[in-house]
Parts: structure tokens; sequence; C-alpha cells
């Protein structure tokens, strides 16, 4: 009876410093707290606008697409000259004036 008495509070005290040394970080939140990295060159690429215009699913969502960029105030349309030049000469005319009213704030 004595023995398990003592293995018992052993086995307690055991328990409590183990517990009482958890104030370490833990891993996941030693890698949330990190520093943001910048996007890769690859992953630019498919954030520029040229990227997601090519690749809307529907005219009109391109369309969408631009005239959504006229009132982006990041986009700078003397940047993508050459992708207005090819949208403006689109046979949707959607497109065609979304792009060529962006064309327009770029001069």
């Amino acid at each position: 009876m004595k023995r398990s008495v003592f293995v018992f509070v052993a086995g307690c005290a055991a328990l409590a410093i183990g517990c009482s040394k958890s104030n370490e970080p833990l891993k996941f939140q030693t890698k949330a707290d990190a520093p943001v990295r910048s996007p890769s060159r690859a992953q630019q690429a498919q954030m520029s606008p040229e990227f997601l215009a090519s690749h809307m699913e529907s005219p009109e969502e391109t369309a969408n697409y631009l005239k959504g960029l006229a009132k982006d105030p990041s986009f700078n349309p003397k940047e993508h000259e050459d992708m207005l030049k090819q949208y403006s000469n689109d046979a949707n005319p959607q497109i065609a004036s979304a792009a060529k009213d962006l064309a327009s704030k770029a001069q």
C-alpha cells in the first residue's frame, strides 16, 4: 500500500513538472509569425493582368475584368499598352470598348 501511494505521488509530480514546461512556442506558431515571402516570378506572372485576362472563361468575363481594371487605382495602363492594343482589336465589341477606354487613360 505504501509503495502505491509513493508511485502515485511520484507520477503526479512528474506530470506537474512535464506540464509546467509547456510555455515554449509551438512549431506551427513560429511559422505563423514568420515574415511573409514575396511571390516568385512565376507567381507574379500568373497574377499579371495579361495572364488573368487571357484565362477568363467567357468574353463577358474578360470585358468585366477590363472594366474592373479601369476602377483599380493600382493598375497602370501605360505598363500594359500591348495587351490593351490586342484587346481593342478584339471581335467582341464589349471587350474592344473596355480595352479602348483603358487605352485612352494611358495617353
